[in-house]
């Protein structure tokens, strides 16, 4: 970023998003060099998330490194961006000032979807011919993969299938564990093109998303799957606080579950199995209109131009 700033004709801001905070970094620098306000756009609590996955990483020196950059980045803002709203307490807690943070979330681009396979295509694909429970994106530690598999095992003998796609580091392991420990209703495949993620999803059933109980989400937390999940009008399950990600709440398009309560989480799936069609269709059909009317490209979009409008008023005037 900061080589090709040298040669671009100079803008009137510079926007840099973190993770990875050496990305903003570079932005930070090239703002300096242009002499432009800078805003960071912080997707996630980095070294925060860090720290949480690996507590081991807490003393060493690489991470205190990662906290300087992450208070530098801070401090040197215009502006901050967040997309999750609690991201505002763990800043303000490194001492920035609120005025200068601005919640815009994640949105959802509907006209980004241009799939070149047909629904029937993945529903032969995978052989999806009854109730389907669905996980998509990476597959690490983060996202509890391990969990999906204690689930599946309790239901292996119901007409439940799990669908696994992604990548990641853990997926491995997670396919050694389906064949040692013979896990028969759970299917894992690579992740497939995100323009046809919601022809894939259109035969599933119920929508999953899988977290580690962990302090990182007290500040909240926004996956892109959630985003797909609803635009593609499935109940979901999330294992997860209500408070941590408000989107399914407020829509009422599925439900929550302790990630340690393995009992209550099988129990929610088998709520949804036992619910008639219409109103699984119907719970769906509340997420995707949710989505649609308050995360849209275009409304999102106005957001992000008024804070840029606003530094740039604010640094104009000073």
């Amino acid at each position: 970023m900061y080589r090709v700033g040298r040669i671009l004709e100079k803008p009137d801001i510079i926007m840099g998003v973190s993770p990875q905070l050496i990305t903003a970094l570079s932005a930070l620098f090239l703002s300096i060099k242009l002499k432009k306000p800078f805003i960071s756009d912080i997707l996630d609590l980095w070294p925060e998330s860090l720290i949480q996955l690996k507590p081991e990483m807490k003393h060493n020196p690489y991470t205190w490194f990662l906290y300087y950059l992450e208070r530098l980045i801070y401090r040197k803002s215009k502006s901050i961006i967040v997309c999750v709203e609690k991201f505002k307490n763990h800043i303000v807690s490194k001492g920035i000032d609120e005025k200068k943070i601005h919640f815009i979330s994640n949105c959802t681009y509907p006209n980004h979807f241009t799939p070149d396979k047909p629904v029937e295509y993945y529903k032969e694909k995978y052989k999806i011919n009854r109730f389907t429970v669905a996980y998509t994106g990476a597959i690490g530690v983060a996202n509890n993969p391990y969990l999906i598999l204690d689930i599946a095992k309790r239901l292996e003998n119901q007409p439940i299938d799990f669908l696994i796609l992604g990548e990641g580091p853990l997926r491995e392991e997670i396919e050694k564990k389906i064949e040692n420990d013979n896990i028969k209703n759970v299917k894992i495949y690579k992740t497939i093109p995100k323009r046809n993620i919601l022809n894939f999803l259109a035969n599933v059933d119920l929508c999953l998303i899988t977290v580690n109980k962990t302090e990182l989400y007290k500040y909240g937390l926004s996956p892109n799957k959630l985003f797909d999940y609803m635009l593609a009008g499935k109940p979901i399950l999330i294992t997860a606080k209500p408070e941590y990600s408000e989107f399914v709440k407020d829509s009422g398009c599925g439900f929550y579950a302790d990630p340690e309560n393995l009992d209550e989480i099988v129990s929610t799936v088998m709520k949804v199995y036992n619910m008639p069609k219409n109103e699984r269709e119907e719970m769906g059909k509340r997420g995707k209109d949710y989505i649609l009317k308050f995360y849209s490209e275009q409304s999102l979009g106005d957001k992000l131009e008024e804070v840029i409008n606003q530094t740039l008023s604010e640094v104009t005037n000073c």
